[in-house]
């Protein structure tokens, strides 16, 4: 019996197993085909989404070159009438203000020519009456400046005459100035730090003074004769002699050429010194000569100055009284010509003040139809311009909108796919596990009974 339950158990769980394998294979190929449906119709969706939105914009894109060349035509006419108008404007303002150019021109011209003639009309009377004026008082001059210049001559010649005596008395004196001017030179030297006559007597001065050599050579050859009379010549007494007579008799001497040194210095001092107050003298004496020369040839120069003065100032009345007379003629002439030239001023003054007038009212009109022909065509573009804004936008906008709607409707219908795979596979799981709910429930109840049978037989069997 316990055997017979084994193998009755063993084969119900045998049963349950594969039962519960079979509902598994059966979920996941539920499940499996579940998630391949759901990839197809998303992608399937997806595409159908893109496909309608790439329509869509190409059909934007053609609308939208529509409206580009719509707006293009719309404002190249604007522009090209408003162009046409508005060379019309200015070729009429070119017409009026050259009307007006040449008007004035030819009344300016007019009044140019009239004014002109009025005043080398005024200048040929003024030039007649100057050069009267002028001949008169150059005809008084030239004769005052005749006698001028004969009275300088005079004294050109006077003073000439005074010069070559003054060069004749300086040559005179010239030797005495020169010796003058080589003594105080020669002083001049001696004097100055080493001169001949700024050094003291040294010993080579008085070695080398005449009168010491003759007299040193004198006595020597007395003492020399004395002793070669006594046959001791080149005795040590001749040689005792000799030195003690050069000793004495240089003591004795020294004095006597310093004395001598002296004064032959004075003396060269003394005939240098006169020497130079004779050239000294002399230039004095020039100078002397030449400031009376001079002041009589100054004298001499003033007076033929002063002559030319009074000349140069008779002149200058004669020229005064011309020239006041012609400054006359000339203001009257100006004033005349001033008078002329400011009529024909005050004249083209108005007639170029009438033509500014025109101009500007031609410019002023030009301008205010050449700035409304402008708002026309900134208004005609503008709405142009906004009109295609619009369009765009409205364009742009449902093409936005169709698109985001496609997208929607395929993400939607993918979401749904999604869905729709989502709760069949929650199902096939769900009836999965109800299957193997079941199966296993089954298996256990059937194992029950067996063990509980099986229980049974056994306690009664021990009964």
């Amino acid at each position: 019996m316990v055997v017979s339950a084994v193998i009755v158990g063993a084969a119900t769980v045998g049963g349950a197993v594969a039962s519960s394998k079979g509902a598994k294979d059966a979920s996941k190929a539920q499940i499996n085909a579940a998630k391949d449906s759901e990839a197809i119709q998303r992608e399937s969706a997806l595409e159908a989404a893109d496909i309608k939105s790439a329509a869509i914009k190409e059909s934007g894109a053609q609308a939208q070159v529509g409206l580009d060349k719509s707006r293009d035509i719309n404002n190249a006419t604007v522009n090209s009438a408003a162009d046409e108008q508005a060379k019309a404007i200015m070729d009429r303002a070119l017409v009026l203000d050259k009307a007006a150019k040449d008007a004035q021109g030819i009344y300016a011209n007019a009044l140019q020519s009239g004014s002109q003639a009025q005043i080398e009309a005024a200048n040929a009377a003024l030039k007649q009456r100057t050069d009267a004026a002028s001949a008169a008082a150059n005809a008084a001059n030239s004769a005052r400046d005749q006698a001028s210049a004969q009275f300088r001559a005079s004294t050109e010649a006077v003073n000439k005459t005074i010069m070559e005596r003054l060069a004749t008395n300086t040559k005179m004196y010239q030797p005495y100035i020169d010796s003058g001017l080589d003594a105080n030179a020669q002083l001049r030297d001696g004097t100055k730090a080493g001169g001949d006559f700024n050094r003291s007597f040294t010993a080579n001065d008085f070695v080398k003074d005449p009168g010491y050599e003759f007299r040193l050579k004198q006595g020597m050859e007395g003492v020399e004769n004395s002793a070669a009379a006594r046959g001791g010549l080149l005795s040590g007494d001749a040689l005792k002699a000799v030195n003690e007579y050069n000793q004495g008799f240089a003591s004795n001497e020294y004095q006597n050429a310093y004395s001598r040194f002296n004064n032959d210095m004075n003396t060269r001092f003394t005939r240098l010194s006169s020497l130079a107050d004779r050239g000294m003298s002399a230039t004095g004496s020039v100078a002397t000569l030449g400031a009376n020369a001079t002041n009589q040839a100054g004298a001499n120069t003033i007076n033929a100055a002063r002559y030319g003065a009074d000349n140069t100032v008779a002149n200058g009345a004669q020229t005064a009284g011309a020239l006041n007379a012609i400054g006359g003629y000339q203001a009257d002439t100006s004033t005349n010509i001033g008078n002329i030239t400011a009529n024909r001023d005050i004249l083209t003054g108005a007639s170029a003040a009438d033509l500014r007038n025109q101009q500007g009212t031609i410019e002023a009109g030009r301008v205010t139809d050449i700035a409304n022909t402008n708002l026309t065509k900134i208004n005609s573009l503008g709405r142009n311009d906004a009109g295609y804004a619009t369009d765009t936008a409205n364009l742009t906008a449902n093409g936005t909108l169709a698109i985001g709607n496609a997208r929607a409707d395929g993400l939607t219908n993918a979401n749904n796919a999604t869905a729709d795979a989502i709760k069949t596979i929650g199902n096939a799981n769900s009836a999965n596990s109800v299957a193997q709910g079941q199966i296993w429930s089954g298996a256990l109840n059937s194992l029950g009974s067996l063990g509980s049978s099986t229980y049974m037989y056994s306690q009664m069997k021990k009964g």
